[in-house]
């Protein structure tokens, strides 16, 4: 049987509105195409209650938390800085609720952008709130979403990571579109990937949960599904070997 993997939804307000009484949820139909493309089974879920989260992934064999808005400082013990977006309490409630209880049930794990500094945060971590213009590595976010795709700098791997081990190199080109980053990091986690400046763009899990976090969105590349199938692997190989289908 396939692999099913839950992936977050965001609220279009992030580019909007933050208080419209309406608005949809979306996802990058990138992720969804190449973890489809990579043989999972995609289930989109909407900000949830934090309650709900043993539910939602009692039937999940893995768990992608995707990129988006600022997360509220509070959550970190810090007070929101200029640059900070105003931040949405109903989703990061709903995104460290499902990470909290993705390690509970050792459900493999990937954060992206936003997603693996919630990572971070939900085990204790904290961030810095504004690195842009830091280096030529961190300028200026661009505005445009094709510039900010288009805006690459070089990653460098730590050799006994699972990215590492994943691309078969060193050294990678990805894209870079966030003004923050992780800081202090959290109980159980440690550093994979840095750029030259020393900006964390990669942590993984040192513990039996098989979570890892990356800075970039691999779903902009040229490749995506490099990344995301080589994350269904892990996600079919950790399922063949703990299997809770049985269970629900």
């Amino acid at each position: 049987m396939k692999p099913r993997i839950l992936i977050t939804s965001r609220p279009a307000h992030d580019i909007d509105d933050i208080w419209a009484s309406r608005f949809p949820e979306y996802v990058y139909a990138t992720d969804t195409e190449a973890l489809r493309q990579s043989g999972a089974v995609v289930t989109i879920v909407p900000i949830s209650e934090p309650e709900d989260a043993k539910v939602l992934l009692g039937a999940i064999d893995g768990l992608v938390v995707a990129g988006g808005r600022d997360i509220n400082p509070k959550c970190y013990g810090q007070e929101r800085g200029e640059f900070t977006q105003e931040p949405h309490d109903a989703l990061d409630a709903s995104d460290l609720a499902l990470l909290r209880t993705a390690r509970e049930l050792e459900i493999p794990t990937l954060g992206i952008c936003r997603g693996m500094q919630a990572l971070n945060v939900m085990c204790g971590g904290t961030l810095n709130q504004n690195i842009a213009g830091i280096s030529k590595e961190h300028g200026k976010v661009p505005t445009g979403f094709a510039d900010k795709v288009r805006h690459r700098h070089r990653v460098y791997l730590e050799k006994d990571s699972w990215l590492a081990k994943n691309f078969e190199r060193d050294e990678i080109e990805t894209n870079s579109v966030h003004h923050q980053s992780c800081d202090k990091i959290g109980e159980g986690l440690k550093v994979t990937a840095r750029t030259k400046d020393g900006i964390i763009e990669g942590i993984e899990s040192v513990t039996n949960w098989h979570a890892l976090g990356v800075q970039w969105h691999p779903e902009l590349l040229d490749n995506p599904e490099e990344f995301f199938g080589s994350f269904v692997d892990l996600v079919r190989e950790h399922r063949e070997n703990h299997d809770r289908r049985s269970e629900h």
